[in-house]
C-alpha cells in the first residue's frame, strides 16, 4: 500500500481521505459561523430571560470537557484499537460539537463574540487534532487491547 494518491502526491490513498474529511469538517465550522451571524437570531427576550444566562457557562463547561476528552481521554482510549481513522473521525465529531454550541447560542441571541468564540474554539482544536503521519504512527505502535473471551 505504498501508492501514492493522485489527490495529494506523497501521500498514501486513506491519507488523503482523511485529511479530505478534516477539511469538510474544518469548513463546516466555518460555514456555522457564517450562518450563525448572517441568519438572524432571536434576541434575549424571545429566548426567555434566563436561557442565556445558564446555557452560556454550561456550554463553556461541555466545551472545557469535550476539549480533556479530545486531547487527553479519547487517544488513550481509541489508540489501543489501532484505528487511527477511527481515532480520528470521533475526535473532530467531537471538536466540532463545540461550534454547534457557538450556533446555538447565536440563534438564542448571544452576542457574536460569544458564538464566535465557541467556533474559534472549535477551529483551534481542529487545527490542533489534524491528521498527520506521525499521528497514525503513533496510533499503530500503542499496545493493542486484548480480545475478549
Amino acid at each position: 500500500m505504498n501508492e501514492c494518491s493522485p489527490i495529494v502526491p506523497g501521500v498514501r490513498p486513506s491519507n488523503a481521505k482523511l485529511r479530505l474529511i478534516w477539511l469538510a469538517i474544518f469548513a463546516s465550522v466555518v460555514i456555522y459561523a457564517v450562518v450563525g451571524l448572517v441568519v438572524p437570531g432571536m434576541n434575549g427576550a424571545e429566548a426567555g430571560d434566563g436561557t442565556l444566562r445558564v446555557l452560556m457557562p454550561v456550554f463553556a463547561v461541555m466545551a472545557a470537557g469535550v476539549t480533556v476528552l479530545v486531547m487527553f481521554v479519547m487517544p488513550n482510549i481509541l489508540a489501543r484499537s489501532g484505528n487511527y481513522r477511527t481515532l480520528c473521525l470521533v475526535r473532530w465529531a467531537m471538536a466540532e460539537s463545540i461550534a454547534v454550541f457557538g450556533l446555538v447560542l447565536l440563534f438564542l441571541g448571544a452576542p457574536a463574540a460569544v458564538g464566535l468564540g465557541f467556533c474559534a474554539w472549535a477551529m483551534a482544536l481542529l487545527l490542533l487534532i489534524r491528521p498527520t503521519p506521525a499521528g497514525e504512527q503513533e496510533v499503530r505502535g500503542a499496545p493493542r487491547i486484548p480480545p475478549l473471551g
